[in-house]
């Protein structure tokens, strides 16, 4: 069974970023951001016993207008698989 991490995900104009209390990320992309959180894993040794690692991102909702929140509560929401 892979293991699996949660991670906030926010987007402020220019940059996604990507946190929890012990990662945190940014990227101009989301390609390149994924690729971040990827080598992170691999290097953190925080994961080595675990052949794949779940990545789940939520979107911080605070971040989109409160008027359109109601229509968008699964808003770029996103499953990255990281492989070991």
């Amino acid at each position: 069974m892979p293991f699996r991490i949660e991670l906030k995900l926010s987007f402020s104009g220019n940059d996604w970023s990507a946190e929890n209390n012990e990662i945190k990320v940014s990227a101009s992309s989301l390609p390149e951001l994924d690729k971040k959180i990827g080598n992170i894993l691999r290097i953190s040794n925080l994961y080595e016993k675990d052949k794949l690692v779940q990545v789940y991102m939520f979107f911080d909702q605070e971040t989109i207008p409160e008027w359109i929140r109601q229509y968008s509560n699964h808003y770029m929401n996103r499953m990255l698989e990281v492989k070991i």
